[in-house]
């Protein structure tokens, strides 16, 4: 892999940042831009980067609802991301009231949350998931998923998206939606099979 675990442990306490191959100043990307688009990107594809136009991407080392992810998966993740020239913050905050503690930490200003209607139907079924943040919400719903109980935090809006692209779908090896480079990065390192 082409860096070594002990520089992703950082990442258990502290926010790292990374952009155009290569690791950065973090406060740099929060001074710059408050919006911040959440998500395991596995892999990327094209309904993410619509998701997430103009914020700086977070990967968090631990799934609210899987578990540990495996370091490296991690760093194919960030690395895909990389590819479609998105920077990436890493994290150990699985929930958005840590997420919004720990951006906060380093540069105290209201920041906006890039959500799936997908990823949004899961969270609210778990309160804790959002305690005491003060931060809101972009909803991108989907043709196939409406956002349901909006009203259970504050949110700036909601919008649609008529492309309906899936990661699983991807990972059975239909490209529909995926950026040729990551899917030459799939390939290659034989990732999904």
């Amino acid at each position: 892999m082409w860096w070594g675990s002990s520089i992703l442990s950082l990442a258990e306490n502290e926010l790292l940042c990374f952009d155009n191959f290569r690791f950065c100043d973090p406060i740099k990307f929060l001074e710059k831009n408050n919006h911040i688009f959440p998500g395991t990107f596995n892999p990327v594809h094209f309904g993410h980067i619509t998701t997430g136009w103009g914020c700086t991407f977070e990967i968090c080392l631990k799934n609210f609802f899987k578990g540990r992810n495996k370091l490296a998966d991690i760093a194919h993740r960030i690395q895909m991301l990389s590819l479609v020239g998105v920077p990436v913050f890493i994290t150990n905050a699985t929930t958005y009231s840590e997420k919004d503690a720990l951006f906060k930490k380093y540069v105290n200003r209201h920041y906006v949350y890039h959500i799936g209607s997908d990823a949004w139907n899961k969270c609210i079924k778990c309160p804790s998931m959002f305690e005491n943040v003060s931060s809101e919400f972009l909803v991108v719903e989907t043709k196939d998923e409406k956002a349901k109980d909006l009203a259970c935090v504050t949110y700036n809006k909601v919008i649609k998206c008529n492309d309906v692209v899936r990661s699983t779908d991807i990972r059975s090896g239909n490209y529909f939606g995926v950026d040729n480079r990551v899917k030459e990065y799939i390939e290659k390192n034989n990732l999904y099979r």
